[in-house]
């Protein structure tokens, strides 16, 4: 339980060798109103309260919209009590029931007269915090100078949010998240309306991003040290709620359920980064304390990770496994399907029309017969490759970006042509015997030696097509271009162990393995 930010409320009880002006209400000969700090009040030296004073001669009489005694007089904390300059007093008569209603930070024209309500709002960037945005109020009822000293509570108004981070499915170590990290909390409620009277802020209906105050740093297994403060209100189940760009690689939490953000509470959001294959964290722990009295509240989901019998689906309905190769995700197997991802049929070719539709996106299989294409897959020109709707929705055809990165991962040494030595092992299928022995699949990515669609000029000046290296190289294409003519692909060989680049002809057919937008 958080500690309570108490004050006492304590009458002076020797005389005051003030002198009463008409500028300072109440009797010089009465109690002066000073407020003590007590330890661990959660205020500094400097720190600014405004106090509001009505009284009645009944209990119960009065309310902040009816004439005030005192009107938003400023107390500053020095030491250990807070004090106005000048000094103020309570009513001449003793016998009368005070009303004092406090808040924190101090503004000007607070609370406007004749009403009970006012605005209250916090920073949309809270990245660097004075405090100011933490809404705090004391109101203390029917109260009648004693000797006594009467605590006046102060409650906060709105509900703090900590984020702390752990490593999940997608990070193995703490220490492998990238240092620079920042957090963003999407269309939050900044503003509201607070009533002194009912204790309740009525939310606004505008919505910013937030940009938390604090950094993330390591504190044992997690991250720790970011926070954001927001009026209380809740984020609906389904809504985007928290962004992380975790060096940029970006994370997204969705609220799991309805997330219900209570006046008065501080809730710790645990989050593991495992992440679906959409970026979109999938395991989110809340922890709600209460920073005055009450429970705790616990939202916890089941732990979900990317199972390793992931599938995905093209336009035909072929399904193929998915694995994860360092920080991507890629299809277990070449692409075989006929189809664009929006369901439009491509054109199928032979040896002999491969030619004549290169201007259409098209498809071919290995010597014409397609009952291997499980296994090796199809074939693809250049114009379905750049169509941008060949792999299913969310996945793409790879760039030279893409292809680099998985050479990294596989722990790869890039050589002067772009291709990644030693590396070819760990992607060849150990069911293919062409591959000589040579194959561990320890990546999963599981390739054939396809072979390509190889257009060419005969002697006579003809362009004739003809497949060729079957079981000798596996040719993938790569989205990165070179020139309207040429493109950039990769291979595997059985003459190698690497990852090669080479520059090839647009007007050729190659495999395609696809990877996720992730």
């Amino acid at each position: 339980m958080k500690p309570r930010i108490l004050f006492a409320a304590a009458a002076i009880l020797s005389v005051c060798s003030c002198t009463k002006t008409d500028n300072r209400p109440g009797l010089s000969d009465t109690k002066a109103l000073n407020i003590p700090a007590m330890e661990q009040s959660g205020f500094s030296d400097g720190d600014g309260i405004g106090l509001y004073l009505t009284y009645s001669a009944a209990e119960n009489g009065s309310t902040l919209s009816d004439e005030r005694y005192l009107d938003n007089i400023l107390f500053i904390k020095t030491g250990d009590q807070f004090t106005s300059s000048p000094a103020v007093y309570y009513p001449e008569d003793t016998r009368v029931f005070n009303n004092i209603y406090a808040y924190f930070p101090y503004r000007e024209n607070f609370v406007p007269a004749g009403t009970s309500v006012t605005e209250v709002s916090v920073a949309a960037d809270q990245s660097v915090s004075d405090g100011s945005d933490d809404f705090r109020y004391a109101i203390l009822r029917n109260y009648q100078p004693t000797e006594d000293i009467t605590a006046l509570e102060f409650r906060h108004a709105f509900a703090k949010v900590n984020i702390e981070i752990k490593p999940g499915g997608y990070y193995d170590n703490l220490e492998d998240i990238p240092s620079e990290r920042t957090v963003t909390a999407r269309n939050m409620i900044i503003s509201g309306n607070f009533n002194f009277e009912t204790e309740q802020t009525t939310p606004g209906t505008g919505t910013e991003d937030i940009t938390p105050a604090g950094v993330l740093a390591a504190s044992g297994s997690s991250l720790k040290g970011m926070y954001f403060i927001i009026p209380p209100q809740t984020v609906a189940a389904g809504n985007e709620f928290l962004v992380f760009d975790m060096g940029g690689d970006i994370f997204r939490l969705n609220a799991p359920e309805d997330l219900v953000f209570a006046a008065g509470t501080e809730n710790t959001l645990t989050i593991t980064l495992n992440a679906d294959f959409s970026g979109t964290i999938l395991n989110v722990n809340v922890d709600i304390d209460d920073w005055t009295e009450g429970g705790q509240t616990e939202f916890d989901e089941e732990e979900i990770l990317p199972p390793s019998e992931k599938t995905v689906s093209d336009a035909d309905g072929n399904i193929y496994d998915i694995i994860r190769i360092g920080k991507q995700f890629w299809m277990g197997s070449s692409l075989r399907t006929t189809s664009l991802n929006d369901g439009t049929p491509m054109t199928g070719c032979t040896d002999t029309d491969w030619i004549s539709n290169l201007d259409k996106a098209s498809y071919a299989a290995y010597n014409n017969d397609d009952s291997d294409a499980e296994t090796y897959g199809l074939l693809y020109n250049r114009t379905a490759v750049e169509s941008g709707r060949l792999c299913p929705e969310g996945w793409h055809v790879p760039s030279s970006t893409d292809w680099d990165e998985l050479g990294k991962a596989l722990g790869g040494t890039m050589d002067d042509y772009n291709s990644w030595l030693g590396i070819g092992p760990a992607m060849k299928s150990t069911d293919a015997e062409a591959w000589n022995g040579k194959a561990t699949n320890s990546s999963g990515f599981n390739a054939w030696p396809s072979g390509y669609v190889y257009v060419y000029t005969d002697d006579s000046g003809t362009q004739s097509t003809r497949y060729i290296y079957r079981d000798e190289a596996a040719y993938f294409w790569s989205m990165t271009a070179v020139s309207g003519a040429t493109s950039f692909v990769r291979s595997l060989s059985t003459y190698y162990d690497d990852l090669l680049r080479y520059l090839a002809n647009n007007d050729n057919g190659y495999a395609v393995r696809c990877v996720h937008d992730f």
